[in-house]
């Protein structure tokens, strides 16, 4: 409530930007990550070789701009709610054996 109330100080976006921006950095030390995000970018229609500029496009994010999202979605009427309701165990129930995930016993 307060982001969409008061925004997001200058200070607290660097911060973000250059958490999100390390975290890019880090991901290219592990081959799977790296597989793991071109896959990602080629499912959905960018291509491999957008993640540079989506890093330059972050940079130019502003606080305004965050606000103005956060406006526009961060609103009741948007909002999913989702009720638990824990079921008691059923103690009679046969276990599935280890290795046999799939299997309904």
């Amino acid at each position: 409530a307060s982001l969409v109330k008061d925004g997001v100080s200058a200070e607290e976006l660097q911060r973000v930007k250059a958490q999100v921006r390390a975290g890019e950095v880090y991901k290219l030390d592990s081959v799977f990550y790296q597989a793991m995000q071109i896959g990602q970018m080629e499912s959905i229609g960018l291509g491999h070789k957008t993640l540079p500029l989506m890093l330059e496009k972050l940079q130019a994010v502003t606080a305004e701009q965050v606000q103005q999202v956060a406006l526009t979605f961060l609103q009741d009427d948007n909002l999913t709610v989702a009720v638990l309701d824990p079921q008691p165990l059923d103690n009679n129930k046969k276990k599935i054996t280890e290795g046999n995930r799939h299997a309904r016993q």
